[in-house]
């Protein structure tokens, strides 16, 4: 999913405020005195040359809370989405074919599958290529917000960009670009999206959106270049036959 599945989207602030060596840290830094395109710029960069990275999101409305655990590849990864009525969901990315495996709760809220449909796969894997989906949700949708790249593009503030003060997040130097959510992630107009950097090495640490209503977002990163390991999962049922009735005894439970 992406902005169902991410607003889609997965953490707290370990730490917040203004540190004596923190100017000092700036000053020293090449993202000293530059203006908030090219610190965005910095930290896209080197999100999206990571390698691997571990993404912790968690959603707030007025309705409820979400939270995506997610390990992020270039070219893959997994996430685990859960709400907090217990709806549960895990996606996979893996040479290009999307696998989603659900509770029965979690296929029929976030994948919009039908309720007989969502009981009768429930635990099992669902495998999804290009132009297939799974309920209401395409390909495209379901495998977004999995890579490095796709995460990405998600945790861009849109302009009128400005730079906070130099502040502390997870421990480190940090400075915030501040602007609007991406569009199309349907958050209140009245939102304010803020990705702080760390001062030395521009990686991205913490990505905020809050705005009216109870509506809060927050995406924290971390074990840069951790291990990620992906198996192509045994058994998976084609998304193109979930119609077919066999399928209530085919596959493996996977999930609970």
């Amino acid at each position: 999913m992406t902005a169902s599945r991410h607003g889609a989207a997965l953490a707290a602030l370990a730490a917040l405020g203004i540190l004596a060596g923190c100017i000092g840290d700036a000053g020293a830094s090449p993202l000293s005195g530059q203006p908030p395109s090219a610190v965005l710029s910095a930290a896209l960069a080197t999100l999206t040359a990571g390698g691997t990275a571990h993404i912790a999101i968690s959603t707030t409305t007025a309705s409820g809370s979400i939270t995506c655990s997610n390990e992020a590849t270039a070219s893959g990864g997994w996430q685990i989405i859960t709400a907090g009525t217990g709806e549960r969901v895990v996606i996979m990315l893996i040479n290009g074919v999307g696998y989603v495996a659900g509770n029965a709760s979690g296929l029929e809220a976030f994948m919009q599958v039908p309720g007989s449909q969502a009981r009768a796969n429930a635990g099992k894997w669902i495998a999804v290529r290009p132009g297939q989906q799974v309920g209401e949700h395409s390909y495209g949708d379901i495998t977004d917000g999995i890579t490095l790249a796709a995460v990405a593009s998600e945790v861009t503030p849109a302009g009128p960009l400005t730079l906070t003060a130099p502040t502390v997040v997870a421990g480190q130097p940090s400075i915030g670009v501040q602007g609007h959510a991406p569009a199309g992630q349907h958050v209140p107009g009245t939102a304010r999206a803020t990705l702080f950097v760390a001062i030395n090495g521009a990686r991205p640490l913490l990505y905020e959106v809050s705005g009216a209503s109870g509506y809060r977002d927050q995406v924290t990163f971390s074990n840069w270049g951790g291990s990620v390991q992906l198996s192509v999962p045994p058994h998976a049922i084609p998304a193109a036959a979930l119609q077919a009735p066999v399928l209530a005894s085919a596959g493996k439970g996977l999930v609970s």
